[in-house]
């Protein structure tokens, strides 16, 4: 029986068409996954016709955000779809109880609500991720940013800066505060020769066209672009609203000016910023200064390091991410095991039980060396281990007066890889998901963390362990055959609901 999800999201004149484009994102990977995908929302006629020209063999259907709660309890619902993907920050109902996934993406506390898998794409969104605990899972960060296979095959495709310098600028498909004639009066007062792509509402076409007359810039102004990736590849930079749509630029190594066109948008603009992925020029409300985000274009060293961390910081694997936590979730809910074991820092009187544990068959079979570890093997790698406690924590876990296991946090760029091994006499019996639950709990680093975990393909009980702790899929199964897994372990909340 193959799987079936409903995604629903807000899109049109009025909305903007962010949510849409990140829907029809979803919907790609969930297809490349074996997913059957129906798109669900009210919308107006713009969004209907970017529906067909965009992904024209979609199934389409007509929900208000006001049906959803009805609709959820219907037997429809609950016989036809594993998932309800939500894409809209007007408040819902909890849905939960329609006994499928329920999946959510929020930005900041626009959309929160609550979800078995809430997701918020934000750069930084894991430092204010709204009300974790009232999801089961969460995926958050520049790592969940989704992006459309368009986007993707443009990826780090650009060719030496040739000429003028080359501008795109796309302020939203429905800039309802006309902001795009504000940036073309400002780029109209910069003396060097650009060429400039504007991209507008056709009722902002005159304004922007007498903006630019008398400035020495190649202009061409149009409606509506069927592929915008391909024609950001063929520019320089790009002047972009602070929303969804700087994941896509970000994704292609494409600098940019950012533009803070909403307040919902105020968040996203100011982390990137902060990151430095994009120059700021705020609302264009005032006479902000253009030329340092020129000088940046047209200096190739400082050009080349921002392209690199563009690329760096958007993988492209967050729609995948998604799709791959849906199909987690339908195999194995998280659950919170009450802690009942303690946890210390191990030390070198622990050298022996260590020594056992590693060398027994069952824990090299899943090892990525699988090969047994002489004993001054042993005694330099615990030497070191403990000699770095920044880097590294090894803990001892203990039922009562009895070791039971042990956990390793190792730091690596992206947060805590932990490593885990229940004692051989202990294993079959329960222990593994509260042996990692006291391993987290003692671990030392500030909050936010991302917390990792790389496992063997084959290994299928290490695989449910971590998907039971809320750990979802971070990276493909490598050409090794191992799998990362990752969850954020965020600030405590002083009132969960």
């Amino acid at each position: 029986m193959r799987k079936r999800a409903l995604i629903f999201c807000d899109a049109g004149l009025k909305e903007g068409m962010g949510h849409m484009m990140r829907s029809l994102a979803v919907a790609q990977e969930a297809q490349r996954a074996k997913w059957d995908v129906t798109l669900a929302g009210h919308w107006d006629e713009a969004a209907t016709s970017f529906i067909r020209r965009a992904q024209p063999t979609l199934p389409t259907r007509t929900i208000r955000v006001t049906e959803l709660d009805h609709w959820s309890r219907s037997e429809e619902a609950s016989a036809s779809f594993q998932v309800l993907h939500l894409d809209s920050y007007r408040v819902t109902d909890d849905l939960r109880r329609a006994g499928i996934v329920i999946s959510s993406m929020q930005d900041g506390r626009f959309g929160a609500r609550p979800s078995d898998l809430a997701i918020d794409a934000n750069l930084f969104g894991e430092r204010s991720f709204e009300r974790p605990e009232a999801s089961l899972a969460q995926l958050a960060g520049a790592s969940a940013a989704i992006v459309r296979d368009q986007v993707r095959a443009q990826r780090g495709a650009a060719g030496p800066r040739t000429g003028r310098p080359r501008i795109l600028i796309v302020l939203g498909g429905t800039d309802p505060n006309r902001i795009t004639a504000r940036a073309a009066e400002r780029f109209a007062r910069i003396r060097t020769p650009l060429a400039l792509t504007i991209v507008c509402r056709p009722d902002q076409r005159s304004a922007v066209k007498t903006a630019l007359a008398q400035s020495a810039h190649e202009v061409t102004v149009c409606s509506f672009l069927d592929d915008l990736p391909a024609v950001a590849r063929r520019h320089d930079a790009v002047v972009s609203a602070a929303g969804t749509s700087v994941w896509d630029f970000a994704c292609m190594g494409i600098p940019m000016g950012l533009v803070c066109v909403t307040e919902n948008q105020r968040a996203g603009y100011d982390a990137a910023v902060e990151a430095g992925l994009a120059y700021p020029l705020g609302s264009l409300a005032h006479e902000e200064d253009m030329e340092p985000f020129l000088e940046m274009l047209l200096t190739e060293s400082t050009r080349a390091q921002v392209v690199d961390r563009l690329l760096a910081t958007v993988d492209g694997l967050g729609a995948w991410r998604l799709v791959a936590a849906w199909d987690q979730l339908l195999d194995v809910r998280p659950s919170a095991d009450e802690v009942k074991l303690t946890a210390r820092t191990a030390t070198r009187a622990d050298a022996g039980l260590l020594f056992q544990w590693r060398n027994h068959p069952k824990t090299r079979a899943f090892s990525r060396s699988q090969d047994e570890v002489t004993w001054s093997q042993h005694v330099a790698w615990l030497d070191g281990v403990l000699g770095d406690a920044i880097n590294r924590q090894l803990l001892v876990i203990e039922d009562g007066d009895q070791s039971v296991g042990t956990v390793r946090w190792d730091r690596r760029s992206e947060g805590w890889e932990v490593s885990i091994t229940v004692a051989p006499i202990f294993r079959g019996r329960g222990y593994a998901v509260v042996v990692l639950a006291a391993g987290e709990a003692k671990l030392e680093a500030p909050r936010p963390t991302r917390l990792l975990a790389t496992v063997q393909r084959d290994n299928i009980a290490s695989r449910r362990l971590f998907a039971k702790a809320g750990y979802l899929p971070h990276e493909p199964t490598d050409a090794a055959g191992f799998a990362v897994y990752s969850r954020w372990r965020f600030p405590a909340t002083a009132n969960p609901t």
